[in-house]
């Protein structure tokens, strides 16, 4: 389950991550911030951080600010947006 969000600080996000969680689902938040609001990490499997520059480009471009985290591994998977590994039309979010 994916949450994109400017108001991470609301703690009612906190409760939806919560109850997705409880069904076992992997969640994920896109947010424009540098990092995650930590009160939120221990129910997030992945994160997206970093503000839109247009000029750096997106999780597709190899210049990009932006990190697509599994918090799980602490590994960054940008590398699968980018055309070099794209296969399919299937994504992780």
């Amino acid at each position: 389950m994916c949450f994109i969000s400017g108001g991470e600080w609301h703690e009612q996000l906190k409760s939806y991550l919560m109850i997705a969680r409880s069904y076992g689902l992997h969640t994920c938040l896109y947010t424009g911030l540098e990092s995650a609001p930590g009160h939120l990490l221990p129910y997030l499997t992945y994160v997206k951080t970093g503000p839109w520059i247009a000029s750096l480009g997106g999780l597709d471009s190899t210049k990009t600010n932006q990190q697509f985290i599994d918090l799980r591994t602490g590994r960054s998977l940008n590398y699968l947006f980018q055309s070099t590994h794209k296969t399919t039309g299937a994504s992780l979010c």
